[in-house]
C-alpha cells in the first residue's frame, strides 16, 4: 500500500465518494496518519474516537494486528454525529514507503444490529423455558459448537431453525394476552402468511381459537397469575372446522430479568392420531378380554418377571383363586422348582426365538397344596 503521506486529498475524495464506513489509517504508536470522514489534527492518536471503556481492549487488538497481521473487533467509535456507536473493525497490517508499519482499519456501523442483539438476548433470556419443554431444542443445546464464530448469531439461527422445523404449534403471548410470536407452524394453523404478522393479534382475530377463546384465556391467565408452569397437559379442544383434536399442551410463565412475570409460551404437540390409535386399541383389547373371559380354557399373561399381568375366570377355578387373589403375584410362587425351572427355560426360548411352543406339560400348586397338571402353550 501507498504512504499515506502522498495525496491525502485525493484519497479522501475517492474513499468518501465511495464507502459510508469509516476509515482510519494508523501508525504503531497509534498515531492517526489519515481518517475519512473529518480533518485530522495533528498527534490524533485512535483513542480520540475510542470510547474509554474500550480503550484496553482496542490497545490488544492493535498489538495483535501488528503481531498477526489482520484482526476482527467491535468498539464503540465516536462516528461522524460526534456521538458513540457500535463498530464492527477489521483491521489489515501493511508497510508503507518509507517501511514502517501502519494499520490499516476499516470500522462498518452495527449499533443497529447490536440493539437488535440485545432485544434477542433479553427474549432469549425468558424464551430459556422452551429449551426445557422441548427435547428438539436440548437436543441443540447439548451440540452446540462452544467456539462459535458469532453466538449470536448461530442462536439465534438454530432457535428460528428448531422452532419452525419441529411438529409443534408454539406462540407466546403479553400479560394481555396480546400476541408477541409464534412459529411457522402456528401461522400456517391460522392461515398467516408469515409469523410475523401475528404480533399484536387477539385469540379473536385468529381462525383457530374462535371456538375456545374463554377457556383459552382462563386458563392461560391462571398460569400467569399463578407463576406456575403446566407440561404436558392432555387437553382435547374443538377447532373452527367443528373437528375435536387432542393436544399435549405446555404453558410457562415468561419472565424479566427481575423475575416478573410478563407474558407465557405455549406449545401444542397434536396428538389426534396417537390418542384415536390407543382408544382402537382398548376398544380391541376390551374385546378381546371379553372373549378370553368366556372361553373354557385357561388363559393367563405374564410380564418378563413372571408376574401375572391377565387372567381369565377359567385360570381362577383351575387354581381355586379368586382375581383379587392372582393378580400381582408371580408364577413361582405357586409351582415347585422342578416346574419352576421347566417354565422358566420355556419362557426364556419364546423370548429369544419369538416362537411360539405347544404342548408343554407341567404343575401346577393348586390353593389347597395339591398339583394340577397341565397342558401349555406359550407365545
Amino acid at each position: 500500500m501507498a504512504s499515506t503521506s502522498k495525496n491525502p486529498h485525493e484519497i479522501n475524495q475517492i474513499i468518501s465518494e465511495n464507502i459510508e464506513d469509516l476509515i482510519f489509517i494508523v501508525n504503531k504508536n497509534h498515531i492517526c496518519e489519515y481518517v475519512n470522514f473529518e480533518e485530522l489534527r495533528d498527534n490524533q492518536t485512535i483513542f480520540n474516537y475510542i470510547h474509554p471503556n474500550d480503550s484496553d481492549r482496542i490497545k490488544k487488538f492493535l498489538k495483535n494486528t501488528l503481531k498477526s497481521g489482520a484482526s476482527l473487533e467491535e468498539s464503540r467509535i465516536k462516528s461522524r454525529s460526534n456521538s458513540f456507536k457500535w463498530f464492527e473493525i477489521k483491521s489489515k497490517r501493511f508497510i508503507d514507503d518509507a517501511n514502517q508499519s501502519k494499520i490499516f482499519l476499516i470500522c462498518r456501523d452495527i449499533s443497529k444490529f447490536k440493539k437488535t442483539e440485545k432485544n434477542y438476548r433479553e427474549s432469549l433470556e425468558r424464551f430459556n423455558s422452551l429449551v426445557d419443554s422441548l427435547p428438539e431444542i436440548r437436543y441443540w443445546k447439548l451440540v452446540q459448537s462452544k467456539d462459535s464464530v458469532s453466538p449470536f448469531q448461530k442462536t439465534r439461527e438454530m432457535l428460528d431453525l428448531v422452532m419452525d422445523n419441529i411438529p409443534h404449534f408454539i406462540y407466546w403471548k403479553d400479560t394481555n394476552l396480546v400476541y408477541l410470536g409464534c412459529n411457522t407452524n402456528f401461522a400456517l394453523l391460522n392461515e398467516v402468511e408469515e409469523s410475523t404478522k401475528i404480533i399484536g393479534r387477539h385469540d379473536r382475530d385468529l381462525i383457530w381459537s374462535k371456538n375456545i377463546i374463554d377457556y383459552i384465556h382462563n386458563i392461560e391467565s391462571r398460569v400467569m397469575d399463578n407463576d406456575q408452569p403446566v407440561h404436558n397437559s392432555i387437553e382435547s379442544l374443538i377447532m373452527s372446522d367443528g373437528n375435536k383434536k387432542w393436544f399435549e399442551i405446555n404453558r410457562i410463565p415468561l419472565h424479566n430479568l427481575k423475575r416478573k412475570v410478563v407474558g407465557l409460551l405455549v406449545t401444542y404437540e397434536d396428538i389426534t392420531t396417537r390418542k384415536f390409535a390407543d382408544e382402537k386399541l382398548k376398544e380391541s383389547e376390551e374385546k378381546y378380554r371379553g372373549i378370553l373371559d368366556n372361553i373354557k380354557e385357561s388363559y393367563f399373561e405374564v410380564d418378563l418377571n413372571g408376574t401375572f399381568t391377565f387372567f381369565n375366570d377359567s385360570f381362577c377355578i383351575l387354581l381355586g383363586y379368586s382375581k383379587e387373589e392372582l393378580l400381582g403375584i408371580n408364577f413361582q410362587n405357586l409351582v415347585d422348582e422342578e416346574n419352576k425351572i421347566k417354565i422358566e427355560e420355556l419362557y426364556n426360548k419364546v423370548f429369544k426365538t419369538s416362537q411360539p411352543e405347544t404342548n408343554f406339560q407341567f404343575q401346577f400348586r393348586y390353593k389347597d397344596g395339591s398339583n394340577v397338571t397341565c397342558e401349555e402353550s406359550v407365545v
